[in-house]
């Protein structure tokens, strides 16, 4: 089970954090493993997916 403040996505999470760091989102790095990962991998720089 997931909880997130409603209008929160992984992606934006991730931009913030690109953001803060200092760092292009073409320097990020997603791994997903489920349909709720889609949006931030396809935000990501590298995007890697379990199956």
């Amino acid at each position: 089970m997931e909880f997130n403040v409603k209008g929160t996505t992984k992606a934006k999470g991730l931009v913030a954090l690109a953001e803060y760091l200092g760092i292009s989102i073409e320097e990020t790095m997603a791994i997903g493993d489920n349909l709720n990962d889609v949006d931030i991998l396809k935000t990501a720089g590298v995007s890697a997916v379990m199956v």
